[in-house]
């Protein structure tokens, strides 16, 4: 500002004698007052907090910037991270046991036994005795139907004769004598079942060349004497 005092006079002095139209006088009171304004409102617009317009600010950015990113953890264990909604596992579905082979051929055996007893009225237990020969005949692969039917069979040959004492596991299902006794019984059976009366089928003459081949002798071993 004294620059500015001492400008001005020196300019008067070098001016002298030209139209004062043309000489301006400084005045620097009120040049002082205006600088000292002027760094006022400098200052105070910038600490001033109440003129900060938070209006401009988007809160979605903050959050976005502020938020935690689980990829950027470093694989830290610690963070637990969502699952995968299209990842879902399978319900555990246990297979069910499959029964044991030995175990059904048991029960289809003891169902032949059974059979045998309520055909001929007779009293087998349910041993291995009496179940033996049932078994090793399933095992082969002949059904149950097929040993229902020989017992059926060969309860209708023999059950008015003295032979009815072989009605029994051991010479029905035996190996020598079930094959041939199946075969005769299906022959019999698709015969209509005939009934056998002292000692003879009776038979029309429709049936009669079904039974042309049927095997009547008694097993081996049987106790009868030819």
């Amino acid at each position: 500002m004294a620059r500015l005092a001492d400008f001005s006079s020196d300019e008067g002095r070098r001016n002298g004698n030209r139209n004062a139209s043309n000489v301006y006088r400084l005045n620097v009171a009120k040049l002082q007052a205006a600088a000292f304004s002027q760094l006022s409102d400098s200052d105070t617009s910038k600490s001033d907090a109440s003129k900060f317009d938070t209006s401009k600010t988007d809160p979605s950015k903050s959050g976005k910037n502020s938020g935690f990113d689980p990829s950027e953890s470093g694989g830290d264990p610690s963070v637990k991270s969502k699952q995968d909604p299209q990842v879902t596992s399978k319900p555990f579905c246990p297979v069910a046991a499959q029964p044991d082979p030995e175990v059904v051929i048991t029960d289809q055996a003891r169902q032949v036994l059974s059979y045998l007893n309520q055909t001929t009225g007779s009293r087998y237990q349910v041993c291995s005795t009496s179940l033996e020969n049932i078994r090793a005949r399933l095992r082969e692969q002949f059904t149950v139907d097929d040993l229902c039917l020989v017992v059926d069979y060969k309860n209708a040959d023999w059950r008015d004769s003295e032979q009815a004492q072989y009605l029994r596991p051991a010479t029905l299902f035996i190996p020598k004598n079930f094959p041939g006794y199946l075969q005769s019984a299906t022959k019999w059976s698709s015969a209509g079942r005939p009934e056998r009366v002292n000692g003879k089928w009776e038979t029309n003459s429709a049936s009669r060349a079904n039974f042309q081949s049927v095997d009547y002798s008694l097993p081996e071993n049987s106790g009868f004497r030819s």
